[in-house]
């Protein structure tokens, strides 16, 4: 698609003398292509499943749900959170910065917040992304395992 666009801009160059009109609308096409380009490449990023979050979780939290996600977090998330979330997992004493205190960040962030931080991971940390390992449906079965911890 930005190939295309980068055609129709480079058709604008003038290869003779052109008028300012035929100039000008050439341009215009170019930047439309451009523009469209722009806005067809930002849908895409979304595209692959479970990459955008709904805004709250769409699975209720039932006792079924809720033990699915502490199975799924004693497999991928003990290691750095510990088995209680907070943050003292085997793992942990040799990660900087230090995984967090799920019992108390949990409650400051929204589900959609949650998944895109269990799915795209957090640049900078030892908090790796999980989109590509889990599906959509056990982020948020894990998410409400999570929202009971500390209780």
């Amino acid at each position: 698609m930005l190939v295309l666009a980068g055609l129709c801009v480079a058709m604008g160059l003038p290869l003779r003398r052109r008028s300012a009109t035929t100039s000008g609308l050439v341009l215009a096409v170019g930047g439309a292509c451009v523009g469209a380009a722009v806005v067809f490449l930002g849908t895409l990023q979304w595209a692959e499943p479970g990459a955008r979050a709904p805004r709250r979780n769409p699975l209720p939290p039932t006792t079924a749900s809720v033990e699915a996600g502490q199975r799924l977090y004693v497999q991928r998330c003990v290691p750095c959170h510990g088995p209680a979330g907070r943050g003292d997992g085997p793992l942990a004493p040799g990660l900087r910065p230090p995984p967090a205190d799920l019992v108390q960040h949990v409650p400051l962030h929204a589900d959609p917040d949650l998944f895109a931080t269990i799915h795209d991971g957090i640049a900078g940390t030892a908090m790796a992304p999980f989109g590509g390992l889990m599906t959509a449906e056990e982020i948020w079965h894990t998410i409400n395992y999570l929202k009971t911890l500390g209780q």
